[in-house]
């Protein structure tokens, strides 16, 4: 696939912005005390936009969350997400794999969850919310190419209500309001939706925690060096992390010691033979 280096403008974003702001998922190995944690950034399923300029492949696929799924063997998963939503069938199916994995699924919304990641959302045994971060849920929506007739501005609007109503049954499940209530939130901004903030969000159903990310529990990424130093030293096979630390930290100074001893070497040899040259 080309490279379009050139290419910034992409609706309102920069060629950058956009791709920023679509990152992909990752998973990190392990939190503090051993559970998994899932990082959804950016567009849900297959981004075809970044695709054409990146010429990657998108992460956030049902597919790909699916086989990370399985790779992990946690307990409990942490799932942090920032995103402006995207393929709703992406979603429902990273949905449904979060409900089927054998594990406790803890979600955190972080930034923005919008239109599918709100359904992602809703996925967690514990479903939290951040301070200072904003949900959205719509209308489900279609992007329409080429020629229309009645008949299939009518096929499409039959479609949409269905699967607005599949929508609408999971938020009842996991919110407890009722399908009326559901529906006239999703009406709301001429059925775009609006942005609702922690506290209104909890009111609602849609999360059952708001919580301050600076007061560190164990449903939160702790993002810690410390973490770090701990899995290497269960990795060098201390079950002190203070010892694995000390050793990590000694490893170190003789890795730094060697590599100067080599660069010196490596300059009296080039030294010796440029001499020789002469």
């Amino acid at each position: 696939m080309k490279n379009h280096n050139n290419r910034y403008p992409i609706g309102n974003l920069s060629r950058e912005e956009y791709i920023a702001f679509t990152s992909p998922a990752a998973v990190n190995v392990t939190s503090s005390d051993g559970a998994a944690v899932i990082d959804i950034d950016g567009y849900i399923g297959r981004d075809i936009m970044r695709e054409w300029i990146t010429g990657e492949k998108s992460e956030n696929t049902s597919k790909n969350i699916r086989e990370k799924l399985r790779e992990i063997d946690s307990k409990r998963i942490i799932v942090n997400i920032n995103s402006p939503g995207g393929d709703l069938n992406d979603g429902l199916m990273i949905y449904n794999h979060l409900r089927s994995k054998e594990a406790e699924i803890v979600t955190n919304v972080l930034g923005l969850s919008a239109s599918a990641a709100t359904v992602i959302a809703q996925a967690g045994d514990t479903r939290r919310m951040a301070e200072a971060s904003f949900q959205l849920i719509h209308r489900v929506m279609f992007g329409v190419m080429g020629y229309l007739n009645y008949n299939s501005f009518m096929n499409l609007a039959n479609d949409t209500k269905v699967l607005d109503d599949e929508v609408i049954k999971l938020y009842e499940k996991r919110t407890g309001m009722t399908r009326n209530k559901i529906a006239a939130l999703m009406d709301e901004g001429e059925g775009y939706g609006r942005w609702a903030g922690p506290e209104e969000c909890l009111e609602l159903g849609l999360v059952d925690e708001v919580y301050d990310p600076g007061e560190l529990d164990d449903n939160t990424d702790q993002l810690g060096a410390a973490n770090k130093h701990k899995n290497y030293a269960e990795l060098l096979g201390f079950g002190d992390p203070e010892r694995g630390r000390e050793e990590l930290a000694a490893k170190s100074r003789q890795e730094t010691k060697s590599a100067a001893t080599s660069a010196r070497t490596q300059r009296e040899i080039l030294t010796t033979i440029i001499e020789n040259t002469k």
